[in-house]
């Protein structure tokens, strides 16, 4: 069967350029959300060890009276497998005051500096998340930016 050039079965190639933009435009609006939506996610698992090294830290006080020198004290006895790190990867920042009657447990965020002196809700991914005597005192919340 003979094709005329009415009939030709092709794409241009101002349609795959098209196309092309199109995906480009789609891929542009798509990534930014989901690096947002991983760092979400790293915040998340971050507060969710947190709390169960404060639990763990709890009982410890319950037993001891007082809240250990550092955090490998609760292994195995108050928690199982003590999460090493953040979910960044950088080591947790404990310390005990007032004669261990009290702690401070935190991550320094995304970029591990954390900037502890911020109290309250945060919105930068880069900021320190805290927990003292079981409460947090220093969290995500919001709309997060870099």
């Amino acid at each position: 069967m003979a094709w005329g050039k009415e009939e030709e079965m092709g794409v241009s190639i101002f349609e795959l350029l098209i196309t092309l933009g199109i995906i480009t435009l789609i891929a542009l609006i798509a990534i930014p959300a989901l690096m947002d939506a991983h760092q979400r996610a790293i915040q998340k698992e971050t507060m969710a060890n947190m709390k169960t090294i404060a639990s763990a830290l709890g009982s410890y006080m319950v037993d001891c009276n007082h809240y250990p020198i550092n955090l490998s004290l609760l292994t195995p006895k108050y928690i199982k497998h003590l999460p090493q790190s953040d979910g960044w990867g950088h080591p947790w920042v404990y310390d005990v005051f007032g004669g261990y009657s009290n702690y401070s447990l935190s991550s320094g965020g995304r970029d591990g500096g954390g900037h502890a002196t911020k109290t309250g809700p945060t919105t930068n991914f880069n900021d320190s998340i805290t927990i003292v005597n079981g409460i947090f005192v220093a969290y995500p919340e919001g709309t997060q930016t870099d």
